[in-house]
C-alpha cells in the first residue's frame, strides 16, 4: 500500500531538543529508505513522504517512530498509480451512465 505522507510543524520542541532531533530524523529516513520512495523537507518546516507499507499497522509504526512526529501534525492519502485511477474512474463513471 502506497501513502502520501505530508507532515507539518504543530508546535516546536524545546531548542535544546532540535539538534537530536535533527540527527535522529536523519537516521529514521536512511533505516526506511527501502520503505520511502520519495522524501523532502520543506524549506518553512516539515516534508513529505511518499511510503510504500504492507498495511496501515506498518505505517502507523513508521510515523510513531519518526523523531518530529508528536510535533507535527500530519496528512496522509492513499496512493492509486495513475493507470489503475484513470481505469477505475472510466469504469465508474461508465457504469452511472449507462444506469
Amino acid at each position: 500500500m502506497r501513502f502520501l505522507v505530508v507532515a507539518t510543524p504543530k508546535t516546536l520542541p524545546p531548542p535544546e531538543m532540535i539538534p537530536s532531533l535533527i540527527d535522529g530524523s536523519e537516521a529514521w529516513q536512511q533505516r526506511y529508505s527501502e520503505t520511502l520512495e520519495a522524501f523532502g523537507l520543506f524549506p518553512g518546516g516539515g516534508g513529505f513522504g511518499i511510503v510504500n507499507v504492507a498495511d496501515e499497522a506498518e505505517l502507523h509504526r513508521i510515523i510513531l517512530e519518526m523523531p518530529w512526529s508528536p510535533f507535527s501534525d500530519h496528512q496522509i492519502r492513499a496512493i492509486v498509480d495513475a493507470e489503475t485511477g484513470w481505469r477505475q474512474a472510466r469504469e465508474a463513471f461508465a457504469a452511472m451512465a449507462s444506469a
